[in-house]
């Protein structure tokens, strides 16, 4: 069965937004009519977007910026009567998740892309023309996002992080167990002067 060609439409601005919303304010119905299904596509597609976030558990600090802007909650009301004012808050929500890089997952690895070039490149261990792998950003966005890290800075400040981006870049063999151990951190009955010890970690 061949695949649909899926189009994706732009956003509206939030000029757009304010201008249907103050017509549908003043009376204007067939303002109002429009500034619901707007309102009802805004929210189904961030809706989409939440949806595959969690598919993926990229359930992070993006994510919970995304349900923030709903007001703490996963979904966006996907109403399309209701007053103008109601109508306007709900669609002025969606775009504001929508907007986020970080609301797909192509944003996302983006962002993950960025900020692993960047890492590697301030210790001087990658070329500003150079890239880290996909294996390596992932390793990377592990180790950043782990207990065992915060532990680290907390400790010993931010420059402590070349070692094991060196560690990171050249594939070691035991690098898979040593971040495990990062992410478990709070579950290991040691500190974080006796697990870098153990791993070899000069501080």
């Amino acid at each position: 069965m061949p695949r649909r060609n899926t189009v994706r439409t732009s956003l509206p601005s939030l000029d757009t937004l304010e201008d249907i919303a103050a017509r549908a304010a003043g009376g204007d119905n067939e303002a109002l009519e429009e500034l619901g299904k707007v309102s009802e596509k805004l929210n189904r597609r961030l809706n989409q977007r939440m949806r595959e976030l969690e598919k993926a558990d990229r359930t992070g600090d993006a994510y919970q910026r995304i349900k923030s802007s709903l007001g703490g909650k996963a979904r966006g009301s996907q109403a399309r009567t209701g007053s103008a004012e109601q109508l306007f808050k709900n669609a002025q929500n969606a775009l504001r998740g929508l907007n986020y890089k970080e609301s797909t997952l192509t944003g996302i690895r983006e962002v993950d892309q960025d900020t692993a070039d960047s890492f590697f490149q301030h210790f001087g261990l990658l070329q500003p023309d150079q890239s880290a792998s996909r294996e390596q950003v992932k390793r990377l966005n592990r180790f950043l996002g782990s207990d065992g890290w915060r532990e680290m800075k907390k400790a010993f400040g931010s420059d402590i992080g070349k070692q094991i981006s060196e560690m990171i870049l050249n594939d070691e063999d035991d690098i898979e167990s040593f971040l495990n151990d990062m992410e478990n951190f709070e579950n290991l009955d040691t500190d974080i002067f006796t697990t870098l010890e153990e791993w070899g970690v000069e501080f």
